[in-house]
C-alpha cells in the first residue's frame, strides 16, 4: 500500500491521483547459494596467476543471486578464473603443463612475473617447474630457424 509518507518522499501531491507511481521495493531474503562442492572443500588453494594462497571461499565471485557457480576471482591479483582450476591440487610438473598449454601464451600477460616467481620459489616448486616447462618447450637453434625461414620464403640456401 502506498502511504502519504512515501508519496511525500517522492515529492508527489498526495491528493492527486497517479497511475504509474512506483511501489516501494521489498527486500528479498538473501540466499547463500554457494556451489555444493565448496562446502566439502577444506584447506587452502592457490591462484594460478599470482600463486596467492587463501581459502576457496575468498575466490568466489558475487552475483545478484549469490555466488557464481563456476567462475571465481583472486582476491590478490583480481584475475578471473574457473573454480576448478583453483581447486585442483597440482604438482609442479602438472602446473608447468597447465601454464604451457594456456591459450596463446596469455598466461605471462596475466601475471606479474616478479611476484609470481618469488611465490613459486617460496613454495619450493621453482626447480621442478622450470625443468618441466623447458622440457615442454621446443628447442630451436638459430641456424636451423634461419634455414627454415629461407625455405619458407622460397629461397634456396647456397651451399657454396
Amino acid at each position: 500500500m502506498i502511504t502519504k509518507k512515501y508519496l511525500k518522499k517522492l515529492r508527489l501531491d498526495p491528493k492527486q491521483q497517479k497511475f504509474d507511481v512506483p511501489t516501494p521495493k521489498k527486500k528479498k531474503a538473501t540466499k547463500d547459494n554457494k556451489p555444493k562442492w565448496i562446502n566439502k572443500f577444506v584447506g587452502d588453494v592457490l591462484c594460478p596467476f599470482c600463486l596467492h594462497k587463501a581459502k576457496i571461499v575468498k575466490f568466489l565471485r558475487a552475483t545478484k543471486a549469490g555466488y557464481h557457480k563456476s567462475l571465481g576471482t583472486c582476491p590478490s591479483c583480481k584475475q578471473g578464473m574457473q573454480l576448478k582450476s583453483v581447486a585442483s591440487k597440482w604438482t609442479p610438473t602438472e602446473f608447468a603443463k597447465w601454464v604451457y598449454n594456456y591459450p596463446a601464451g596469455y598466461f605471462w600477460r596475466k601475471c606479474k612475473f616478479r611476484k609470481w616467481s618469488k611465490r613459486l620459489h617460496s613454495l619450493g616448486w621453482s626447480y621442478e617447474f622450470w625443468g618441466a616447462y623447458k622440457a615442454l618447450k621446443p628447442i630451436e637453434t638459430p641456424e636451423s630457424s634461419y634455414e627454415q625461414y629461407l625455405v619458407d620464403m622460397g629461397i634456396t640456401p647456397d651451399d657454396s
